[in-house]
């Protein structure tokens, strides 16, 4: 079979996907949950990956296929992710791990090139899929915010590079990334900055220039497959890694990745859920605070002003904000519970729910608070 062929495969399933992918037809009872949780997995509709599963049936009767396949899916797939966020001329991307792989994979890489363990600032609030892989391989040290991290570099202490998360997974709200950018500049110039991108991609403008290599998964806003996601790296930090060769690319031919990997069925899924969300006109539920407005339940949730991809709720007075909690997720509706001094619920609601599903959900919610 030849790539053309292999080509003609996926355009033709996309043809026979054309109904199944009117996600505003799925009606609530038929998918058995409701996703208020993008932020932390988002998939694609049970019978657009089963036509998935389907075309992987067709690719898999010539044993040379797969091959073949995967790696034009992984250019296709590139070409998509340029189109959802251009990166420029001195950036390369490369499809690749989930982001906590990810994180694994560059930690060791910053470890093996400078010969020992480097000493890593990040800010609190860091998710533990980001923040473990460095704490492992790295000296990393924690800050509560952004003027004791200053007071730290300012005082002439050894720093090699900083992680940082575009956006909180907790609420959304933006982190200070060009201020520690500035910082770097100023104080450790061969510092890098490492970008978790997991709550910025498919949903926020990624401003390439204030970092040195970003990460996201491509399971959360995208839709697209678990285990799957991208990395974007500057010319300067890949030239320094070309030997570490940790980067985690699935490109067989890429001298900053590692050979193979990556299924056949989960690129297909990432490739058609990237062409989804390119028809799209935002990367969350545009019209969930308009449907919200109209229940109760809008009265008690709100809206961050910095991400409105993100709905919180404030449920640090009731007595039992997890019994409550998980009451909603029995009942079928997924959202997440961020506990602390301010303890809240996060919805986060992807393009891919249907009407239906959120005034379902938002009746299961409403129920569970008493509203």
């Amino acid at each position: 079979m030849s790539t053309n062929s292999v080509l003609d495969l996926i355009e033709e399933t996309e043809r026979e996907l054309n109904d199944g992918l009117d996600f505003h037809a799925n009606d609530a009872s038929s998918v058995g949950s409701v996703n208020f949780n993008a932020a932390n997995m988002c998939r694609l509709p049970r019978d657009v990956r089963a036509s998935i599963y389907t075309l992987q049936n067709k690719i898999l009767q010539s044993p040379n296929n797969l091959y073949r396949a995967r790696g034009l899916l992984v250019d296709l797939i590139k070409q998509k992710v340029e189109e959802l966020h251009p990166t420029g001329p001195s950036t390369s991307l490369h499809v690749s791990y989930s982001s906590t792989l990810v994180a694994n994979f560059l930690a060791m890489a910053m470890h093996l090139f400078l010969g020992r363990r480097p000493v890593v600032l990040a800010l609190e609030g860091e998710h533990e899929g980001a923040k473990s892989p460095f704490a492992q391989f790295c000296d990393l040290k924690i800050f509560s915010s952004l003027s004791e991290m200053s007071q730290f570099i300012a005082s002439d202490n050894q720093v090699d590079g900083f992680l940082i998360s575009t956006y909180r997974y907790t609420d959304g709200s933006k982190n200070p990334i060009e201020a520690v950018w500035k910082l770097r500049n100023k104080h450790s110039p061969d510092a890098f900055i490492i970008a978790d991108l997991a709550q910025n991609f498919s949903v926020n403008t990624i401003e390439f220039e204030h970092f040195d290599i970003g990460f996201a998964s491509a399971h959360k806003w995208l839709a697209g497959a678990m285990g799957h996601g991208f990395v974007w790296i500057n010319d300067n930090w890949a030239e320094k890694l070309d030997e570490q060769k940790l980067s985690g690319s699935m490109a067989e031919d890429n001298d900053l990745g590692l050979a193979g990997g990556g299924d056949f069925v989960g690129l297909v899924e990432t490739y058609i859920a990237l062409k989804l969300r390119l028809t799209m006109h935002l990367g969350y539920h545009e019209q969930f605070g308009t449907i919200l407005s109209n229940h109760p339940l809008g009265s008690v949730c709100t809206v961050n002003p910095e991400n409105p991809a993100f709905y919180l709720i404030d449920v640090s007075k009731l007595s039992d904000a997890y019994s409550v909690y998980s009451q909603i997720l029995k009942q079928g509706v997924d959202i997440k519970y961020i506990k602390s001094d301010h303890s809240k619920y996060r919805l986060s609601v992807p393009y891919t729910v249907s009407e239906s599903e959120i005034k379902y959900g938002i009746s299961v919610l409403e129920t569970a608070l008493e509203l």
